[in-house]
């Protein structure tokens, strides 16, 4: 709408008498539209020329902005990126992040850094955040301004949107694919020459991440843990870790060419329970193909996972299960929020063909035997 303000005093701009200053009665943002009415006989020039009469008077505003406020937060698919959508345009900077108070399931975390655009505040972590994680975020009244020099408005507790999905988990002892990852940053797939054939994961550079959701049902907590994978040279290196607790490091062994495998085997404890495996690059240009969590795995029992296909990959009304070493006795299906969609105890045999009735989609079939279990992700067209 309109508002009228009346001009009640004015004076001279540093005694320069051709500039004229009003004070105005209210508060005026530069948001508004301004215009200048005047009407009358009372101004003066110094030669006694007449004030011209007009109606709309175009005035210059220069005026701060209107108070912004924060309208919405999510978080974003890369895991690692909050972003907080406000009522227009922001102009926040990295000096300003100490300002804001983030906290994940009670804890506050650091912010990295943070970007604007338009509307929009991208905050970015050190490190990802997980499925269920609850996100709350304060701004104690500071300088964070918009991009028309509006104060930011103060909030308390802000509840962010994590949509992140329900991972589904990988029963350990057991085998993980590496393209069956729960979260992901800067990697990619490609087919393997790898024995059992399927996916790879590639395109490794410093900084890229994978995380793994396993569950340890079993009572045994000391496991070995072996990564499939590649290099063409030697240099490149990845840490890993448990539940984002660094465990160790891998110094991936030159195997001469992307698609010639080897085998690294160290010991890990894994505790009861549902956990992440995250591996963080540190030196890229490596490929990955699977991780098996399991004993023993120095001797031959690895190759009880490498002689598995699942095929064919997409399907539609069957899918035909080949292993020549890993017995097992169930088959369960589930979609990608870890919801059972198919269960079926079965007699083994080396190749055996599954009917399915499932709708378009991507599921994790997964095969088991009560002792391990090996998982691989489908898709239904």
């Amino acid at each position: 709408g309109q508002r009228n303000i009346s001009l009640l005093n004015c004076s001279f701009l540093n005694n320069d008498s051709s500039t004229l200053v009003f004070q105005l009665p209210d508060t005026v943002y530069a948001d508004y539209r301004l215009t200048l009415s005047y009407t009358g006989s009372n101004i003066l020039s110094a030669d006694s020329g007449l004030f011209r009469n007009d109606t709309a008077y175009i005035v210059k505003n220069k005026a701060k902005g209107l108070p912004a406020h924060i309208v919405s937060g999510v978080v974003e698919d890369n895991a690692m990126t909050i972003s907080l959508e406000f009522s227009k345009p922001m102009a926040m900077i990295d000096a300003q992040i100490p300002q804001l108070t983030l906290k994940i399931n009670g804890k506050t975390v650091a912010i990295k850094e943070v970007f604007n655009v338009k509307n929009t505040v991208k905050l970015n972590l050190y490190s990802n955040l997980y499925y269920g994680d609850t996100v709350i975020i304060t701004y104690t009244s500071g300088n964070i301004l918009a991009a028309d020099k509006g104060s930011l408005e103060a909030f308390t507790n802000f509840v962010v949107e994590n949509p992140i999905p329900a991972p589904t988990y990988v029963q350990i002892p057991g085998k993980v694919e590496a393209e069956n990852y729960t979260l992901q940053f800067g990697t990619a797939t490609e087919t393997t020459s790898d024995a059992g054939g399927g996916l790879n994961v590639g395109w490794t550079e410093t900084g890229d991440w994978l995380v793994y959701a396993i569950e340890n049902q079993t009572d045994d907590t000391e496991f070995q843990i072996l990564f499939r994978l590649a290099a063409q040279s030697s240099g490149p290196k990845f840490d890993y870790y448990l539940d984002d607790v660094k465990i160790g490091t891998i110094s991936v062994p030159s195997t001469g060419a992307w698609q010639k495998f080897t085998s690294v085997i160290k010991e890990i404890t894994i505790p009861k329970g549902k956990h992440y495996l995250k591996i963080v690059t540190i030196n890229g240009g490596f490929n990955i193909n699977y991780i098996i969590i399991g004993k023993d795995l120095l001797g031959i029992k690895q190759n009880t996972f490498e002689n598995i296909s699942i095929y064919p990959n997409p399907a539609s009304k069957k899918i035909v299960i080949k292993s020549s070493n890993f017995t097992y006795n169930r088959i369960e299906i589930t979609d990608m929020s870890g919801r059972l969609v198919m269960a079926k105890t079965v007699l083994y045999a080396p190749e055996l063909t599954l009917p399915v009735k499932l709708k378009q989609g991507e599921y994790f079939l997964r095969l088991l035997n009560g002792n391990a279990s090996f998982a691989q992700k489908i898709s239904i067209r």
